[in-house]
Formats: structure tokens, sequence, C-alpha cells
């Protein structure tokens, strides 16, 4: 990443931050609420700093010194070789029991729902709204949202806060944004451009994400989630090499990959200004999201996802996973950007929502490799006859419109299928 970034400062002679002057800023300012119309000023030649498929590479490439080979799992076919702290299906079943379609209903998503269900659903969710309870807020989105109050659950289920605080909060991030010209700002529109513009679906929201990606580079409460040895540094000009004046770059240690943009699009739906898009999405993000591109041995990290994902399939669809593997592809390969962008712009955005409301009601993300297995295994007749990568690929190359709901149920609840 390091050598990316410089690279890219070297090539294009851009600094990594310079302080725009008056007019400039005045300018930019100006331009807040048409972010879109600075796209034409990206310097050409500049790309992401890295992608989805660079972190497959590099967590599949990572090895534990103290272990040898011959001390690994001969029956672990998987790529992850760290032994990550996984939970077993009995374990999953325990921690998302709410989810057994044979015991509680879930808006949205029976077959059988009734208008009276979902007519107490939405009197519940209003009490549960004015009762500004956390707890309440989570235990009500298990079992799904109505679309008419999901803002405010998910803001009352997050703990945040829109008070005079953190929109002056807020107003400082822009600021920042609108004083100081950063590498990572370019980055970051060309991200927007390259991904949620190009979408006949997020599109609309192009100027909402641009100062919503923008203020989150600048807001150093990040720093908070992520590691600090994790952390870019850079030297404030004319001291370089002297601790007191190193500085993180970006200001948030947010190095984002390409695709970044698409975890803030849900939140467009549910919000109309930048200010409340963004305090929920950087808690969101602060919660959960940053978990999937850092490297850590938490169980919720991309590692330790990917391992359950492996352990999971291999342990419930063993014929499946080789399968597979004697085709020429590992599974880990077909999921793993599913697993990194929490499937946010891959499944339909009313999909998205139900899976998001999942992981804020049950505080987790051990439901995204639950679901990538789900999928798999919806789709493992079709699998089982494909002979070669390009196939397989073509079988789950559009996932766009699957079930959540009843893929996580099926794979934690339904029949055992391990031919």
């Amino acid at each position: 990443v390091v050598k990316s970034v410089n690279a890219m400062c070297t090539e294009l002679s851009l600094p990594l931050a310079r302080k725009r002057t008056s007019q400039q800023a005045a300018s930019y300012a100006a331009k807040w609420e048409t972010l879109s119309t600075e796209c034409g000023n990206i310097k050409s030649g500049l790309k992401p700093v890295y992608s989805p498929k660079d972190f497959y590479d590099v967590i599949t490439n990572i090895k534990n010194p103290n272990v040898s080979s011959l001390q690994c799992d001969a029956v672990y076919l998987g790529l992850i070789s760290v032994k990550v702290a996984v939970k077993t299906v009995c374990e999953l079943r325990q921690i998302f029991r709410e989810l057994d379609p044979s015991r509680y209903q879930h808006l949205g998503t029976d077959n059988h729902t009734t208008s009276e269900f979902e007519s107490e659903r939405l009197l519940l969710g209003r009490k549960v709204v004015s009762s500004g309870s956390v707890a309440a807020a989570r235990q009500f989105l298990k079992f799904g949202c109505p679309m008419g109050l999901r803002g405010k659950l998910w803001t009352a289920a997050l703990g945040v806060e829109f008070n005079e605080f953190h929109l002056s909060y807020f107003d400082q991030l822009k600021s920042s944004v609108i004083e100081y010209d950063l590498l990572m700002d370019n980055i970051l529109m060309q991200d927007v451009r390259m991904t949620s513009a190009n979408d006949e679906y997020f599109f609309v929201f192009e100027d909402l994400l641009h100062q919503v990606v923008l203020a989150l580079s600048r807001d150093i409460n990040i720093l908070d989630c992520t590691k600090e040895s994790t952390h870019l540094k850079s030297y404030i000009r004319g001291n370089l090499g002297n601790p007191k004046f190193m500085v993180t770059y970006p200001p948030s240690g947010v190095v984002p990959f390409y695709g970044f943009s698409l975890y803030v699009t849900p939140f467009c739906y549910l919000f109309q200004s930048s200010i409340e898009v963004y305090l929920c999405f950087s808690e969101f993000y602060r919660k959960y999201l940053h978990h999937l591109h850092s490297i850590s041995s938490h169980f919720e990290s991309i590692l330790g996802l990917s391992r359950q994902f492996e352990e999971l399939l291999q342990g419930e669809q063993w014929v499946l996973f080789q399968h597979l593997v004697r085709v020429g592809v590992q599974p880990l390969r077909l999921v793993f950007n599913w697993l990194m962008q929490a499937f946010a712009g891959l499944l339909d955005s009313f999909q998205t929502f139900l899976l998001w409301d999942r992981i804020i009601g049950f505080d987790s993300l051990l439901l995204l490799p639950v679901l990538a297995v789900g999928i798999l295994t919806f789709r493992k007749e079709s699998l089982l006859q494909a002979r070669s990568v390009a196939e397989v690929e073509a079988i789950l190359s559009d996932i766009g419109f699957v079930s959540v709901i009843p893929l996580i149920q099926m794979c934690l609840f339904g029949r055992s299928s391990k031919g």
C-alpha cells in the first residue's frame, strides 16, 4: 500500500496533501453540493491503491511462523492456514437462534406473513423508536424492519445522536475537506465515479457519496477502531525523519480499496442529508466494516471470517468443496469479494437491508460467511455439474436477487446436506 501511494505521487507529480489558497477553498466550498463536477479535475493515471483481489492474495499467503507444514491439518482443504478461532455450527445456531424459521416469523421473508403481522411489527417498531433503547432496537432488527422505520431504528441501534456537538463535528470535517486537498481525495472520488456512479441504482447519490467518503477521510475518531501499526505515516513538509512531525495519512487512517464507496450506498436510501448519512455510516463503519479490510486475529476480521467460511463449507458441504478444488478454484476465491464488501453493491438493495438489519441486530459479521455458504449450497446442483473455473464463475456471477434470510436459515437450520 505504501509503495502504491508513493508511486502515484512520484509518477503523477502530486503531493500527499496541500493547502488550498483562499480562492480555491471558496470555489470548492461553493461546489460542496455538486462535488461530482470536480471529478473532471481528477488527474489521469490515478488508480485504486488496492483491490479485493490484492487483499485476497495477501490474506491467503499469511503463514504462522510457529507452525510447520507437518503440524497443519491434513484434512483442511482451505487457504487460510492461520488457525483463527471460529464457531461451530451448533454455536452459530445458538448465536442466531432468533432466525430459526420453525420458531419465529420474520418480516418480509416469510411466505405466509400476514398484513396483521406487518401492522403489529410497524406498531412495535414505532414504540421502540420512541424508547430510544439501543438494546430494544437491536432486538427488533433481528426479525426485520419496516422500510419506513429503518433509518430511525438503525440510528437507535447504533447509538447515533443528531445533536449540536455531532452536527458541529461534521462541519469541522467539511471545513478540513475544503481547506486541504489530499491525494486520497482524488482516489476516493474516482472510486465513487467508477463504481457507485456507474450503477443504475446508485448514480443519483453521487454527490452525497463524495461528501461522505471525503468527510470520513478526515475523521480522526476512526483511528480508535484500527491498530496504529497499520496506519500509513507521513511527515509534515520540511521535517522528514523527525518523529515529532510524523502524522497519520489520511487523518482517519482509512486507505480505501476499489469499491470502498459502495459501503455507503445503503445509507443514502435512508437519510436525506449528508450529515445524517455520515453519522450513521461512520458508526456502522467503526463497529463493523473496518474489520473487513484490516488484518488481525479477531474472529470477525476478514481473516477470521474467511476461515469461518472455509470451515463451515467444508463441514456442511464436503463434496461441493472437494469438487470446486478439483475443478481448480478455491471456494474462498469465489466469495472473498462478497465478504469484503459485506455484499454491498452485489445484492438487490432490499436484500442488503435485510442482511444489514441482522448484522446490527445480532451485532455480528458472522452472518456474512453463513450467507456465502448458503448461496453456494443453493447453487450446489449447478456447481457440481461445472467442469471448469469459467463455468463455476458464470454460475455465481449474479447473486443480485437471492433471498438472503431464507438462505441463512437453510444453512443454519435446514437439513444437513453433507453428501
